[in-house]
C-alpha cells in the first residue's frame, strides 16, 4: 500500500511540473503589416511596420500569415491572445508573451 501511495504522489508531481511548463511555454506568431484591401487573389501587399505603427485606416497587422514576393496569404486579423510571443517579420517585438505580457502594436 505504500509503494502504491508513493507512486500515485509521483505522477501527481509529474503532472503537476508538466503543467507548469505547459503554462510557462509561449507560442511564437509572425505578424505583418498588411494593406487592408486584398489583391484579386486573395493576397495582402505588405507594408512596412511603420505604417501599422501609425496606426493608419489603410493598413492592418496579419498574424500567421505566410510571405512570398511582398505579399501575405492567410493568417487572421485577429490578434493572438493568451500566452503568446508576437514578432514582426522584420523582427520587431510587438508583443512579448507570458504572464499578462503585452507590447505596444495594434489589432487590425
Amino acid at each position: 500500500m505504500a509503494t502504491a501511495k508513493i507512486a500515485l504522489g509521483a505522477v501527481t508531481s509529474i503532472a503537476a511540473v508538466a503543467g507548469l511548463l505547459y503554462a510557462v511555454s509561449e507560442d511564437e506568431v509572425v505578424a505583418d503589416c498588411v494593406m487592408v484591401t486584398a489583391e484579386t487573389d486573395g493576397t495582402y501587399r505588405m507594408m512596412d511596420d511603420t505604417f501599422c505603427d501609425s496606426h493608419a485606416a489603410y493598413v492592418r497587422w496579419v498574424y500567421g500569415g505566410t510571405s512570398r514576393g511582398g505579399y501575405v496569404r492567410g493568417g487572421t486579423t485577429v490578434r493572438p491572445s493568451g500566452n503568446v510571443s508576437i514578432t514582426s517579420r522584420s523582427g520587431r517585438v510587438i508583443s512579448r508573451g507570458g504572464f499578462g505580457g503585452r507590447g505596444t502594436g495594434g489589432g487590425g
